[in-house]
Formats: C-alpha cells, sequence, structure tokens
C-alpha cells in the first residue's frame, strides 16, 4: 500500500515538471524572447498528446502485457531519456518530436499509477477507498513538492544558476534521475496484472472449488 503511494508521489511529482518549466525551458533554448508563443504551442501539443495517450494507451498496455512493470518501466526509462536530451540539443525539429514522444510515454503511468491501488492482489474492493486516498495525498505532495522544492534546488545545487539553459538542463536531468527511482519503485511492490479483468481471473482460479455431493 505505501510502496504504490511512494510510486504516486514520485510520478505525479515527475509529470508536473512540464507544466511548471516547460515554456520557459524552451524559450530560453530558443534564445528569443519574443518567441514565448512557439514555446506555449509546443507545451499545448504536449499536452494534447498526452490527453490522448492517457486514454488510449493503458488499454494497448492491457492487451501485450500481462503483468504492469514491463510497460510501466519502458514508459519511465523512455521518459528519462526524453528529458535527459531535450536541452542539450540545439532547439529544432529534435526538440519538438522529443516533446511529443515524451508525452506519450509519461502519460501511460499517469493512469498505471491510479490503477495499482486496485491491482494489489492483497487488497480487497473493501479497502479501495483507503489505499486509494492514501495514494491520492501522497500523489498531490509529490505534485506539489517535486518540482518546486527538489528538482529546482537540486539544479540550482548541480550548475550554479537560476535561470539560462545550464539551469533548465539541471532541472530536466533531475527530473529524469526522479524518472529512473520512479522505475526502481516498481519493485517494492509483487509484479501486479495489466487489469482488473486479469487479477479477478486470478483469484477466481485460486479460489478453492466447492464440492458438491
Amino acid at each position: 500500500m505505501w510502496a504504490v503511494a511512494i510510486v504516486a508521489f514520485l510520478v505525479f511529482g515527475m509529470t508536473n515538471v512540464n507544466g511548471s518549466y516547460m515554456v520557459a525551458a524552451v524559450t530560453t533554448l530558443m534564445g528569443d524572447p519574443s518567441l514565448t508563443a512557439v514555446a506555449g504551442d509546443l507545451s499545448t501539443l504536449n499536452t494534447v498528446i498526452a490527453c490522448v495517450a492517457s486514454m488510449a494507451l493503458p488499454v494497448v498496455f492491457a492487451k501485450l502485457f500481462k503483468n504492469m512493470r514491463a510497460p510501466f518501466v519502458i514508459c519511465l526509462v523512455g521518459t528519462a531519456v526524453c528529458f535527459a536530451l531535450v536541452f542539450f540539443l540545439p532547439y529544432g525539429p529534435v526538440t519538438w518530436a522529443l516533446f511529443c514522444i515524451q508525452p506519450v510515454l509519461m502519460a501511460s503511468v499517469m493512469p498505471f499509477t491510479k490503477m495499482l491501488p486496485t491491482l494489489l492482489p492483497s487488497v480487497k474492493p473493501e479497502h479501495y477507498g483507503v489505499v486509494g486516498g492514501i495514494q491520492a495525498t501522497l500523489q498531490n505532495f509529490g505534485m506539489f513538492l517535486i518540482a518546486s522544492y527538489i528538482i529546482s534546488p537540486l539544479a540550482i545545487a548541480a550548475t550554479g544558476a537560476v535561470d539560462g539553459v545550464p539551469y533548465y538542463q539541471g532541472v530536466y536531468v533531475a527530473t529524469a534521475v526522479l524518472c529512473v527511482v520512479a522505475a526502481a519503485s516498481l519493485f517494492l511492490f509483487p509484479n501486479v496484472r495489466s487489469s482488473v479483468a486479469r487479477k479477478i481471473a486470478d483469484e477466481q482460479a485460486a479460489a478453492p472449488v466447492e464440492r458438491t455431493e
């Protein structure tokens, strides 16, 4: 229960970084403050892709994978790679490509995370509300704390800058590290099924068969 809450703290804290820094970071990378609207367009595209992917991809992954850990790790590590690279490369088509790939991967982990309480084999349906509440509390703490009070101070300490490309490089590299930590935290609990239907099927298969005379 606490393990899935830790995952929510890390994942949703990580997802808030784009909302906090992306427009300013891309504008800085372009080197022209007058292009803020272009950075805003990229941010909007990133958000739209994330919205669509968060609805569609969990269904796809549930059909492709029997268990949750593999697609979860793939998406988190892929997000980490996008974050780690994007501000070390010159602004151009590759910037747009990375910020289009990244929301596809990142948006998948958000619904995965919200599903976890219902997928834990040891949690009974009557306890979903309690477990979900604990998860939601840590999730909200992560969204409040990580971007502004953890990632930013780490970036300042690592780069010695409070603005400019080096600062945003530090922010996004720190976020990439956070993605890897979130992937590692998935090993704190069992490799749960990729859908509630598979979990129910496992429980039914494991249930003792009633003998009839």
